[in-house]
């Protein structure tokens, strides 16, 4: 948020947006002044059928703008036969302004919102590259925003709540949200010239209560389902079998790329090895992708080819080495040929496990079930090679239940069911989640297996939404969202809270924790189109393609949702990913990150195990980004951030310590701080050139690290990836590489 950016009480709203905004920069659908006379302890629900109660909006003013126009309109609808429809088009970065003359539509007022309550809404757009912001401004004229991106399919619910903490952006003030609230606004932006239409419904005002069980959804929606298809959803509502246990013992699972080289991914442009040469072959576009993995056997690699259950055995023993107890695997519908690549892939680690003495368990996340194809279609397809799979491995390698059924994991699965034509939908439609567990108890006839599904939904970006939630927990065991970006939402306690209503319907709630986002993946700018093929991609050039970047503050939300999984103590704790390299968040060694991860998790599955574990040993780790986030280098892509980080928040040189007793850290000669016994974390601001950590004790040298990178301010490509390094690499190499070091070629390209 621009910081510059004031505004004082009794300010015209309308004037005093400049150019100058980045995150302020607005459509603002709704203005209001505070007043009394609404009452937050009842639920309020504006669907826009009535025009006169759902205040359209006057037109105010607004930068960048070609056409803009504001109406009620009958074209779609979340409920009922209206919505407010929204069409825009800019000729640059702008913003649009509307205000509303005195209230919220339906009648509601500002003033009489109190701390707790939750404001939610719905848009409908195709995928866009703008936002939806809700912005409130307090008593004493502070502004707070929260951001939602346009990029959901079909009606997406948005939900935030009102607490003292604010929202993720805030200026003018000192941060503390102050009630009564002057103004209420609805708002959108863009950063750059286009278009865009998106509908807006059911403005809903709720209370503090989320601990409600919610009863099943069983409305069809206008007779869109058949009452076959519902009665069949309904029957599994709430089944005895969703309260046995799911889990024995403690597991960390991480997901696996499975079948990521294999044949039918060659030439995808981000996953070609050389294309990381900033020299080499796509030199013009800076060296395309941005890592370079130590564990890979394709043809060209320093460590060659190797069978399938070769590579596999080699990867099993890096992930325990690494921390590991199981993956699960994805496995997305697709064709055929790709479907028997995934199979044979999998199969190898239950070969590679038939002649290996550890425990290690191995599962499927069946993904991605979008495809024009029938549900009964597609559960024959996927049911053919999975049953062939399952019934040609030992079940003992198999993750399952105390009383033998397996646990599978889903991921955008919905769209398996006929109901659900893109899984995007289901997210914030809890009419559909009935839907997507009938469609799972089918592939699991199919499948000729018993199964306890694991259902996943989307990180928790606005809030827990109770009725969405309670409906996931009617139909599923257990859940699982993929990562936990926001570190905001660490300190508001979303995990928890989300935690506290799994237990509460005595379900599974298995925390993910992500190592860090940056992807080596582009699309081009404007769309949500992922680029497959590198000559595209030197076609639009630097400056035609963008790329994704969530920000995690280094190790921070890492070690929080560790140390969140471990205190749940679900069962269960999925690590966001093993080898998705082109996405940044692999655990597996690689140029960037070596195995500093590997020792900070390691750490954290003693602990869980044992919770009176104690360090034996000091380590330590250091962890930084190649150069500070205002640095801009000589190859820019343009960035998405996701998440509501500021990227300022990484411009840090963090240590990572495990120590059996209190210790001095430095960090380039300067005292960072006192590290605790046990794991601790210290840092200081982000200085250009080599890194060198020392840990001492009573001024006694323990530690002495010096990092294979340095910072620079003069980078050669956008590289968002945080780099580690550790005391313990060695060892890590030696456990899993041995003396055939090849492929250990840390990152030095500012050394």
């Amino acid at each position: 948020m621009n910081s510059s950016f004031k505004h004082s009480p009794g300010m015209d709203f309308s004037t005093s947006l400049t150019g100058s905004l980045r995150l302020v920069g607005v459509l603002s659908l709704f203005s209001v002044v505070a007043s009394t006379g609404y009452s937050a302890d009842q639920s309020f629900l504006e669907s826009f059928e009535d025009s006169e109660s759902a205040i359209v909006p006057r037109f105010s003013g607004g930068h960048g703008i070609a056409h803009q126009e504001l109406s009620i309109s009958r074209e779609k609808s979340k409920r009922g036969d209206a919505s407010l429809k929204c069409e825009f088009s800019f000729k640059e970065k702008g913003w649009i302004i509307y205000q509303a003359a005195r209230y919220l539509p339906g009648g509601a007022y500002p003033g009489s919102l109190k701390k707790g309550d939750r404001l939610s809404f719905y848009t409908n757009s195709e995928p866009l590259p703008a936002m939806v912001n809700v912005q409130v401004v307090d008593a004493n004229g502070e502004f707070f925003q929260q951001n939602f991106d346009l990029s959901s399919h079909g009606w997406t619910k948005r939900r935030l709540k009102l607490t003292e903490s604010g929202l993720p952006h805030h200026w003018n003030g000192d941060g503390k949200l102050d009630f009564p609230l002057s103004q209420i606004n609805l708002t959108v932006n863009m950063d750059h010239a286009g278009s865009g239409l998106v509908y807006i419904d059911e403005f809903m005002i709720e209370g503090d209560d989320l601990t409600n069980v919610w009863p099943p959804v069983d409305h069809t929606a206008g007779g869109k389902y058949s009452q076959e298809r519902v009665d069949a959803a309904l029957a599994l509502f709430n089944r005895p079998i969703l309260d046995k246990p799911l889990v024995e013992g403690k597991h960390i699972l991480a997901h696996n790329m499975a079948s990521l080289f294999d044949d039918h991914t060659p030439d995808l442009a981000f996953l070609v090895r050389e294309y990381y040469d900033k020299d080499g072959s796509t030199a013009e576009l800076g060296g395309y992708i941005q890592y370079l993995p130590y564990i890979d056997f394709r043809e060209g690699s320093p460590l060659g080819p190797r069978s399938p259950k070769e590579a596999a055995k080699f990867e099993i023993e890096a992930a325990i080495a690494c921390g590991l107890d199981g993956f699960q695997f994805y496995y997305p519908f697709g064709e055929e040929a790709m479907l028997v690549d995934y199979v044979r892939t999998i199969r190898a680690h239950f070969d590679a496990l038939e002649e290996m003495d550890v425990d290690f368990k191995l599962t499927l996340c069946f993904a991605n079930a979008n495809h024009p194809m029938s549900e009964k279609d597609k559960i024959t397809r996927w049911a053919k090679y999975t049953r062939e799979l399952i019934e040609s491995t030992p079940e003992e390698f198999w993750l399952k239940t105390p009383d033998g059924r397996h646990i599978f994991f889903t991921w955008m699965a919905d769209g398996l069911a006929d109901e659900i034509p893109n899984s995007w939908d289901v997210q914030y439609n809890p009419a559909l989640v009935k839907f997507s567990a009938l469609a799972m108890e089918n592939l699991t006839e199919a499948l000729g297996v018993e199964a306890a599904w694991v259902y996943f939904f989307l990180k928790l970006d606005e809030g827990v939404d109770p009725e969405f939630t309670s409906e996931m927990l009617n139909y599923f065991p257990a859940v699982w969202p993929w990562a936990q970006y926001d570190y905001r939402h660490h300190e508001k306690n979303l995990y928890d809270e989300f935690a506290h209503l799994t237990e509460k319907r005595n379900r599974g709630f298995f925390y993910s924790s992500a190592l860090d986002f940056y992807s080596s993946k582009t699309y081009p700018t404007g769309t949500w189109d992922l680029i497959f093929d590198i000559e595209q991609a030197k076609q639009l050039g630097v400056h035609g393609q963008y790329r994704h970047y969530m920000e995690m503050e280094l190790t921070r939300s890492f070690r929080q949702t560790m140390e969140r999984g471990i205190k749940q103590d679900a069962g269960i704790i999925n690590v966001v990913t093993w080898n998705d390299y082109a996405e940044g968040h692999h655990l597996a060694p690689g140029a960037n990150r070596n195995f500093s991860f590997a020792m900070i998790l390691n750490y954290y599955r003693e602990k869980w195990l044992n919770p009176d574990y104690q360090v034996e040993e000091d380590k330590a780790a250091v962890f930084f980004k190649k150069y500070r986030h205002d640095v801009k280098p000589v190859f820019d892509y343009e960035m998405h951030s996701e998440g509501h980080v500021d990227l300022s928040a990484a411009d840090f040189i963090e240590v990572v310590t495990l120590l059996t007793e209190p210790a001095d850290v430095f960090i380039n000669g300067t005292r960072a701080g006192t590290a605790k016994a046990g794991i601790d974390a210290v840092r200081i601001p982000s200085e250009v050139g080599p890194v060198r950590v020392e840990v001492k004790r009573a001024g006694e040298q323990v530690l002495d690290l010096v990092a294979t990178e340095a910072i620079t301010d003069k980078p050669h490509r956008t590289d968002r990836h945080t780099y580690g390094y550790s005391t313990v690499e060695e060892d890590y190499i030696q456990k899993v590489f041995g003396d055939d070091r090849r492929s250990i070629l840390p990152s030095q390209e500012y050394k």
